[in-house]
């Protein structure tokens, strides 16, 4: 992670619902969804913060940002929890019916019996081998941890999908055992709202046959939530747009640099020996085949012997890019189409065979060199080692 220090931080809170289309194809029409992405894409915020500069020159790009990530009403930071978490307790026995696995969330009104967390593995051995998994490489399958048959334990599911950015701390460091499933994990803060959305012709009560009528999906955020970002210039205090539809979050400076501390502490850490595990906390690009468009959850070329990812843990990709507008010369500006690509959501974990000293700490693969310079700038597909 490079460039934090130099970074100015900011609370963006919401004055209203937001709209993030995600990037789907939508035709509008009868019968037509436009659904949300949240949180929005890192090039949605800088651009919004960057709106909020006078005197800035878009054709500069000399500005770095980071984000966006979510902060409560205590003003703690919480990010996206690693997907090889889960949640481990005492078999209910016969006070409860219901079997949870590895891909279950965990009920809330279950927290208090929760006695650890671990972690999801890569199988080792010959206990995993009727899985017949067409993984190539040395990609094993991604396996429960050994559970303590003497305390009768039992998966209770996954933790909340928004982690602590403190607790992350502790899990890239290995330390497992101060996780707490109460109150370092947390539900998605917020709800969706439905919303029609009519384009009626000018001088009349009739809806535009281009623009007809369709249904949007909003997000609203709850009360005390806002979002975080830092980049690279002074802002202060004020309103801005964000999304689409023209709806505002207020912008307020933050004095603290909470990543920078994160990165430094993990940089003392990990020194000595190197990391096993990453962690993505960012969305990345990750190439699945070389010299094609094509992406995925891990970069092929991480299949080599002198890297040796042996498993994965990750999620639906995210999908961003499509429709835009650029301005032309003479102030025209028109729709334009841009690369649709498959990013690797945050959270996402990689394991290594042995411990490795990272000189990669992106994961951007498979984009020329300016789209890589504009999205290493933004911060996507930022990497956190751990062990």
């Amino acid at each position: 992670m490079t460039h934090l220090d130099g970074l100015h931080w900011y609370r963006l809170e919401p004055l209203d619902i937001l709209l993030f289309r995600d990037a789907r194809p939508f035709n509008p029409g009868d019968g037509s969804w436009a659904k949300s992405l949240c949180p929005p894409p890192p090039q949605t915020v800088f651009q919004a913060l960057r709106s909020t500069l006078p005197a800035y020159q878009t054709k500069n790009r000399d500005l770095t940002f980071i984000g966006p990530f979510l902060m409560d009403e205590t003003d703690t930071v919480w990010v996206t929890t690693p997907k090889d978490l889960i949640c481990i307790g005492p078999d209910p026995g016969k006070a409860s019916d219901k079997k949870t696995g590895v891909n279950d969330v965990l009920d809330h009104d279950q927290l208090s019996r929760v006695k650890r967390l671990d972690r999801m593995v890569p199988a080792q051995g010959d206990r995993w081998q009727w899985i017949h998994h067409p993984l190539p490489g040395s990609l094993r399958p991604i396996v429960p941890p050994q559970l303590n048959p003497k305390e009768k334990e039992v998966i209770m599911g996954r933790p909340g999908p928004l982690m602590k950015l403190s607790a992350l701390e502790s899990y890239l460091k290995g330390d497992l055992s101060k996780l707490r499933a109460q109150t370092d994990f947390h539900i998605l803060p917020w709800d969706t709202q439905i919303l029609p959305h009519n384009s009626l012709a000018q001088g009349s009560r009739q809806v535009l046959p281009e623009g007809g009528y369709f249904t949007e999906v909003a997000t609203r955020l709850k009360p005390g939530w806002a979002f975080l970002a830092g980049i690279s210039c002074q802002i202060t205090s004020s309103t801005t747009r964000l999304g689409g539809e023209g709806h505002h979050v207020q912008i307020s400076p933050l004095t603290d640099q909470p990543l920078e501390s994160l990165r430094q502490s993990l940089q003392r850490d990990l020194a000595p020996t190197g990391g096993t595990v990453a962690y993505v906390l960012t969305p990345g690009l990750a190439q699945a085949e070389s010299n094609a468009p094509i992406y995925g959850l891990y970069p092929q070329d991480w299949l080599s012997d002198s890297i040796g990812l042996i498993g994965v843990v990750g999620d639906r990709p995210l999908l961003m890019g499509g429709i835009s507008v650029i301005n032309r010369k003479g102030g025209e500006r028109e729709p334009a189409y841009l690369p649709q690509r498959a990013f690797v959501s945050p959270g996402t974990i990689y394991c290594f065979e042995k411990a490795y000293q990272p000189d990669v700490n992106r994961l951007l693969s498979g984009v020329n060199a300016v789209t890589k310079k504009t999205l290493e700038a933004l911060h996507y597909g930022q990497l956190l080692w751990g062990r």
